[in-house]
C-alpha cells in the first residue's frame, strides 16, 4: 500500500498543465471530459496519504521518544569522571534528589543507597527536610563504578556532608529513609536501630 501510493504522487508530479479545476463546473461535472490533472492527483493519491501519512507521523514521534530516552541528562558528569565537591546553595527536590551545579551545570542528583517515601506524602516531607538539613553546607560526591544514571534519570552518587558523614546513613538512621539493597547490608542495622527505638516518620508509630 505504501509503495502504491508514493508511485501515485509521482506520476501526479509529471503531470503537464492543463486545464485548471474552475474550468470545470463543480456542482454538476459534464460527462465524458476528465477530471483536471489537479483533481487526478487528490483522487488518485488521497486515499494512499490518508493511510500513510499518519504512520509516517506516527514513526517519527516513535523516534524521536526514543531518541530522547537514550540521551543522557545534559551536563550530567559521565561515568568515571570521578568525585565532585558541591559548594552551598543545593535545591533539595525530595528525600533523596537535589539539584547541584556541577561543571556550570545544573544536575539532578540522587542518593545511593535508599529509597525514601512519596515527596506529596507528610513523610516525603520529613524527609525532604532532613536531607535539606544534611547538604545545606555542601556535600561530597563519590560515584559507584556500575551505576550512573536511574530509571528517573537522576545521575547517582554516594553523597557524605561536609563533615564526612554518609548521607544515605544519616537518612536510615534519622527514620525517613529505607536502604534500597544496592550497598548490600551496610544499613540493615541503622534501619533496624531507628525501627526499635520508633525514630522518624518511618518508625515512630509503628506498634502502637
Amino acid at each position: 500500500m505504501g509503495n502504491a501510493a508514493i508511485f501515485e504522487i509521482a506520476r501526479c508530479d509529471d503531470i503537464s498543465p492543463g486545464p485548471s479545476a474552475s474550468s470545470f463546473p463543480r456542482t454538476r461535472p459534464l460527462q465524458g471530459f476528465p477530471p483536471a490533472p489537479e483533481e487526478a492527483c487528490s483522487i488518485s493519491a488521497s486515499p494512499g496519504i490518508r493511510l500513510v501519512l499518519p504512520l509516517l507521523f506516527l514513526l517519527a514521534a516513535l523516534a524521536q521518544s526514543v531518541a530522547a530516552q537514550s540521551l543522557p541528562p545534559r551536563g550530567a558528569p559521565v561515568l568515571g569522571s570521578g568525585p565532585v565537591d558541591v559548594p552551598p546553595f543545593v535545591r533539595v527536590i525530595d528525600g533523596d534528589t537535589f539539584e547541584a551545579w556541577i561543571n556550570d551545570n545544573r544536575v539532578g542528583v540522587g542518593v545511593l543507597g535508599v529509597r525514601v517515601p512519596a515527596g506529596n506524602t507528610p513523610c516525603g516531607i520529613e524527609a525532604a527536610e532532613t536531607l535539606n538539613a544534611l547538604v545545606a553546607n555542601g556535600v561530597h560526591l563519590e560515584e559507584d563504578s556500575a551505576i550512573e544514571f536511574d530509571s528517573r534519570l537522576r545521575r547517582m552518587y554516594y553523597v557524605t556532608t561536609v563533615d564526612g558523614r554518609s548521607v544515605a546513613k544519616e537518612l536510615v538512621r534519622a527514620g525517613v529513609a529505607w536502604p534500597d539493597g544496592s550497598t548490600g547490608g551496610a544499613l540493615a542495622g541503622l534501619e533496624t536501630a531507628a525501627r526499635h527505638a520508633r525514630r522518624g516518620c518511618l518508625w515512630r508509630d509503628v506498634g502502637r
